[in-house]
């Protein structure tokens, strides 16, 4: 995993990982020096690029981690997988704080948190609906129902947005 300086156009640091253990998905913390790597194996590494080495190694995921997001006040991280979805909080050693339940294993895994980081959204198992978690009391506010397959999604303005 490399990390480049934008202003410079160069190459920073680079993080090494086993390379028969491929990284599946980033997200950066927006309130610190860290980076979440999500990985094939279901390992969850988080990185400290101050230092330049692996901060923590998180062992809680048995299937390839194919999405990851941290919130924007870096408070929680949603970590998804096929078969299972957890957040956790950085500010605690990320550790976890909430199972978020899975019926169905699916293809389509995908998250967004509102601009206050009050609310998570999730593509549902189905691919056809969007859980809406409310994140004070880790509880499920709702479902929305598209009736089209959801391949991503998106806070915008308090508002979510589908990508079908």
């Amino acid at each position: 995993i490399r990390l480049w300086d934008p202003t410079k156009m160069e190459q920073t640091y680079e993080f090494s990982y086993p390379s028969n253990d491929p990284c599946t998905c980033l997200s950066g913390n927006p309130q610190g020096m860290f980076f979440a790597a999500g990985f094939q194996s279901g390992i969850l590494r988080i990185f400290d690029i101050e230092n330049t080495s692996i901060a923590e190694e998180i062992k809680h995921h048995e299937n390839p981690i194919l999405h990851i997001e941290y919130s924007p006040d870096g408070r929680y991280l949603a970590v998804l997988e096929s078969n299972m979805s957890m957040l956790y909080s950085p500010l605690h050693g990320h550790q976890p704080i909430k199972h978020l339940p899975v019926e169905i294993p699916s293809k389509y895994k995908h998250s967004s948190f509102s601009d206050d980081s009050e609310i998570l959204a999730i593509i549902g198992d189905s691919g056809t609906h969007i859980n809406l978690w409310e994140l004070r009391g880790l509880q499920l506010m709702g479902k929305i129902f598209t009736g089209k397959v959801i391949k991503k999604l998106k806070f915008h303005d308090d508002q979510v947005w589908a990508i079908f």
